[in-house]
């Protein structure tokens, strides 16, 4: 299935339980692959992908493992401009791609 991601809000929640930390969740993009969003796992962590227009950002939840064989759900919401990340429900402080 293929879709962009529209609109001032968006909510999208993952349900997983995973062994492995790294792999892809979630991608869409614009035909050209220019606009995009991306949701991962890197070294067991949740990582947020997105170019919304104005460049590639990409963010690191290194607060909380996911890779642990347990049920986790992480929400994302979008208001325009900002990202915000939640995982089991908890808000999950954001860190840039300065900080890993």
């Amino acid at each position: 299935m293929r879709c962009r991601i529209n609109g001032f809000y968006n909510d999208i929640e993952l349900k997983l339980k995973v062994t492995s930390g790294d792999g892809q969740l979630l991608w869409t993009s614009d035909e050209a692959n220019v606009e995009f969003l991306s949701v991962a796992l890197r070294d067991g962590f949740v990582e947020l992908g997105y170019n919304v227009g104005d460049g590639d950002v990409w963010m690191m939840w290194n607060h909380y493992r996911v890779d642990d064989s347990a049920w986790h759900v992480v929400n994302i919401k979008r208001f325009v401009p900002a990202f915000l990340v939640f995982i089991v429900g908890r808000f999950v402080p954001r860190c840039t791609s300065d900080d890993y």
